[in-house]
């Protein structure tokens, strides 16, 4: 009987082990798979990168290539510097309509970002009003005596 209640256990267990081998070279496949499918997809876009914030002094426009040069100070030497930053069309405008209304000597505030190649792109672009002073709040001229 002994014999027989061996024999009985070593065939379940040889059933049940051969049994798990399908689930298990099904569970490798899925695995590989889903690695397959992860290494054929393109890398994430690099053109949203942190934003950052620039202000200063329009030098030149060139509506051909989308660009404006701005002097404005680098916080991190305290030296005044030329850098260039291109617009596209996710530039959004205040103040101004688009680039043909920006002028040498307007005053800009820009959010941009830095792109895939190293490009400064306009993601927010600002002109500052001009202050004018009006004749009641110009300052009075003392007359002679």
């Amino acid at each position: 009987m002994s014999n027989k209640l061996n024999l009985a256990v070593l065939i379940t267990a040889f059933f049940s082990f051969t049994a798990c081998l399908p689930a298990q070279a099904l569970a490798q496949q899925w695995q590989e798979e889903i690695l397959r499918q992860e290494l054929m997809q393109p890398p994430a876009p690099q053109d949203e990168s942190e934003m950052q914030w620039v202000w200063g002094e329009v030098v030149s426009v060139d509506p051909t290539n989308k660009a404006i040069v701005v002097k404005c100070l680098d916080y991190e030497t305290d030296q005044e510097r030329e850098m260039t930053v291109n617009v596209d069309d996710k530039t959004v405008y205040d103040n101004v309509k688009s680039l043909d209304e920006i002028k040498p000597n307007d005053t800009l505030s820009i959010d941009y970002i830095i792109s895939a190649d190293n490009r400064n792109i306009a993601r927010n672009l600002s002109k500052e009003a001009a202050e004018v002073i009006g004749e009641s709040e110009a300052p009075a001229i003392p007359s002679e005596p």
